[in-house]
């Protein structure tokens, strides 16, 4: 049993989706998680930038003595997990194998179209593992960066979205093309996943990385025996590198909860 909490982070709310994934199937832990919404958005950033970011967030976990680290973003995966592994003592878990897993369970034709950042759809890492399972699959991807911004100025559903939904994805509509599993390849875009179904074709598999790797979350700490077995009231504690009452705010929304310990945190 380890009763250390565990470490979430993204660049900014995005992350939420993942922690409430983690929250239904591991409701027993403790969490620390952090949303660097001052630097954000991290999707146009040059590589450097991202590990250089992520590793100050993952030596700001160390200090708090977490006993796994979550990286809840596929831009940071993509892009700085491999370097993150290679330079910290402490497990790390990303987003990119368990979306691209379970897109492979859930497609009938093998053609597929990821949704992601501009920095996750450069590094090619979701259509490389794919195909390492799947040779004959056909990976489209489409880099959305203006989602971000979108959702975390709380414009779900809003006909802005339409329009931006339209510009990405309208061509990919087209049943000539064939795709029939879509991947959420970024933590944000869960919440804005129903504006997308209404834009989109109502036979898609829609595929949410975070519930994947929640699973995959739980079988590491099973194996490795590190759950936390004690029956108290889990504690909930929130970082931000940006304005805490709007970190507040918006995330208690996309939660579904109030966010009662949310504290500032900046780096140099």
């Amino acid at each position: 049993m380890d009763n250390r909490a565990i470490g979430v982070f993204d660049s900014g709310l995005g992350g939420l989706s993942v922690l409430r994934e983690l929250k239904k199937l591991l409701p027993n832990e403790d969490y620390i998680y952090f949303g660097d919404t001052k630097r954000l958005p991290y999707g146009s950033k040059d590589k450097e930038t991202i590990k250089r970011y992520s590793k100050e967030i993952v030596d700001f976990f160390i200090e708090k003595d977490v006993k796994l680290i979550i990286i809840a973003c596929n831009t940071i995966t993509a892009q700085a997990l491999d370097y993150l592994r290679e330079t910290v003592d402490i497990p790390i878990l990303g987003t990119v194998n368990a979306g691209a897993r379970s897109s492979l369970e859930k497609t009938k034709n093998n053609k597929i179209l990821l949704i992601a950042t501009e920095s996750t759809v450069e590094s090619g890492l979701y259509e490389k593992k794919i195909k390492e399972e799947k040779k004959d699959a056909v990976v489209y991807s489409v880099a959305c960066p203006k989602f971000v911004p979108l959702i975390e100025n709380n414009m779900e559903g809003t006909k802005e979205v339409q329009d931006v939904i339209k510009e990405y994805l309208d061509y990919y509509k087209d049943r000539d093309i064939g795709i029939d599993t879509m991947i959420l390849g970024c933590t944000h875009y869960p919440y804005i996943v129903e504006d997308i179904q209404k834009a989109f074709r109502d036979d898609i598999e829609f595929i949410n990385p975070a519930v994947e790797l929640s699973i995959e979350v739980k079988y590491f700490l099973e194996k490795n025996n590190m759950e936390n077995l004690n029956k108290k009231i889990p504690t909930n504690i929130f970082y931000a590198s940006g304005n805490i009452d709007k970190f507040r705010k918006d995330g208690s929304k996309h939660m579904g909860e109030k966010l009662k310990e949310v504290y500032k945190k900046e780096f140099d």
